[in-house]
């Protein structure tokens, strides 16, 4: 699964870690690696791009998704299913997941529903 943040250093030439988030999905492709990523990924995206600046570029609305309807063949869409509810108020209720996190442990959720086990981030920080 590939979180909005290394999306966002992949897309974006003036971002400062973009080519080594490009660098890093080529070649997970060159080995055979499906990329994945959901809904939420793409809305956290355009977020991401139409809030302002991003790495000192402003994107309009259009922009943004072109960008991401140019991106989205290169992924795997996995949307989130009935069971992917039940998992999300497991991890909530097990781990005490409050205010952001509970949009990570959705997508946890959505991970375990399709047997996921790895997420890449450049995000290291809890919360």
């Amino acid at each position: 699964m590939v979180d909005t943040n290394i999306l966002v250093y992949a897309t974006i030439d003036e971002a400062p870690k973009c080519g080594e988030a490009r660098r890093w999905m080529q070649r997970l492709q060159k080995d055979g690696v499906q990329l994945c990523a959901t809904p939420q990924i793409y809305r956290e995206y355009l977020v991401v791009l139409t809030r302002g600046s991003v790495f000192e570029r402003r994107f309009s609305s259009d922009e943004a998704l072109a960008t991401l309807n140019d991106t989205r063949p290169a992924f795997r869409t996995l949307s989130p299913t009935g069971d992917t509810s039940e998992k999300c108020t497991l991890l909530l209720q097990r781990y005490g997941v409050r205010s952001k996190q509970v949009h990570d442990a959705n997508i946890v959720a959505v991970m375990m529903t399709y047997g996921l086990k790895g997420l890449a981030t450049f995000d290291f920080s809890p919360g």
